[in-house]
């Protein structure tokens, strides 16, 4: 009795505020007291592999809290750090779980950008289909305009020459309008002249046969 209630007051003494931590049992069942030691009353038994919080904690008692908020003692040496392998398990799985649900979003970012890209590069094809032809029509334009800038030199050259001759035929046809004049009025000036001569030959005879 004597011993026991030592041991439980030295247990006291050496409990000692902790920073909050998780801490699982580790053997099959741990009893949980109202207080450090073994005269208080039992109020959980405390199953293997068990997650409590750890709020004090000493060489012989600690104070924890279960996840559902019930506080108690509970021995120190029944409790460890390290997380049993079925909470392994499950966290691995959990993290597994996470790691399939970011690579299948990956993925799904992946064919969403795949498809952008593709979306990207149909329009991409579009412009430079747009582009070709219209450098295409822009090559026609200009060579055709090409050709109808000589047409319209070639035109204007011929209209100049055109004019030219026009005039030049023009001159000719005044000159050979000049030319029928003179050679009418000669020819008039020769049959008057002959007329002329006739007449005076003819007096000159009428004269001539008087006097003899």
């Amino acid at each position: 009795m004597y011993m026991g209630l030592v041991w439980g007051i030295s247990g006291i003494c050496n409990v000692q505020p902790a920073e909050a931590a998780t801490r699982y049992v580790r053997v099959e069942t741990v009893t949980m007291r109202t207080g450090p030691g073994i005269k208080h009353k039992v109020i959980y038994s405390l199953p293997s592999d068990q997650p409590v919080n750890v709020l004090e904690t000493g060489s012989d008692w600690s104070h924890v809290k279960l996840p559902h908020g019930k506080e108690g003692w509970v021995l120190t040496r029944f409790l460890t750090a390290n997380a049993p392998a079925a909470i392994k398990l499950a966290e691995l799985e959990k993290e597994h779980q996470q790691l399939l649900e970011t690579s299948q979003t990956l993925k799904t970012d992946s064919e969403l950008l795949k498809a952008e890209n593709q979306r990207l590069h149909d329009e991409l094809q579009q412009a430079q289909n747009g582009l070709d032809h219209t450098s295409n029509a822009y090559e026609t334009l200009k060579k055709k305009s090409a050709n109808f800038f000589t047409l319209e030199s070639n035109y204007k050259e011929a209209i100049a020459q055109h004019e030219q001759q026009t005039k030049k035929a023009s001159r000719l046809e005044n000159r050979l309008q000049q030319k029928n004049i003179q050679w009418f009025l000669s020819g008039a000036g020769v049959l008057l002249t002959g007329f002329i001569i006739g007449l005076m030959f003819r007096r000159q005879r009428r004269k001539s046969s008087l006097l003899s």
